[in-house]
């Protein structure tokens, strides 16, 4: 997974106007293959400044969003209330540990974040390198980018692989 972080500044008084246009292409966002999860943040002593924090399964599929209609639709009506260029950082995702049941503040719609916590939870099962071998039943999967993430249930664990897009998950793996 990849996060990028980008801290804007807006134009005084521009602020509703900018979270209203942003509210739209976060919501746009999600329905996109790779997306993960995002954060509209503001600092709470500087009503001008904006922190969007966006995860993505790729890189690739971050790029893929910026050729969306949706994602160009909002371009034009945010640059005309941001103050100057933004700026980006990228980060890969070491860990992603939260709270599935959080409510979320002010009406902002609950973050998908079920595959953060399987992708947490498959390098874990990767790592520990058990000695017996169990049966592990298809769950689920999902697809990112051209590839297809394949979950399964071991005895009770979560357990994924990725598989090319086109090909069927596995009814069952041995582990």
């Amino acid at each position: 997974m990849m996060t990028i972080v980008t801290h804007v500044h807006l134009k005084e008084g521009s602020g509703r106007e900018w979270d209203a246009a942003m509210r739209t292409r976060l919501s746009a966002a999600k329905k996109r293959p790779g997306w993960v999860g995002g954060q509209l943040l503001r600092q709470s002593d500087k009503p001008d400044r904006r922190v969007i924090v966006g995860t993505w399964m790729t890189r690739a599929d971050w790029e893929a969003w910026h050729h969306d209609r949706h994602f160009a639709a909002t371009r034009g009506q945010l640059d005309g209330l941001e103050s100057g260029p933004a700026e980006h950082w990228w980060h890969d995702v070491v860990l992603d540990v939260r709270k599935c049941e959080a409510a979320s503040p002010r009406g902002f719609s609950t973050m998908k974040h079920t595959v953060a916590v399987l992708a947490f939870i498959a390098a874990f099962l990767l790592v520990e390198r058990a000695t017996a071998d169990v049966i592990c039943l298809f769950k689920s999967e999902q697809i990112s980018g051209t590839s297809k993430i394949c979950y399964y249930d071991c005895l009770g664990s979560v357990f994924a692989i990725t598989i090319d897009g086109l090909k069927l998950c596995p009814l069952s793996i041995r582990r």
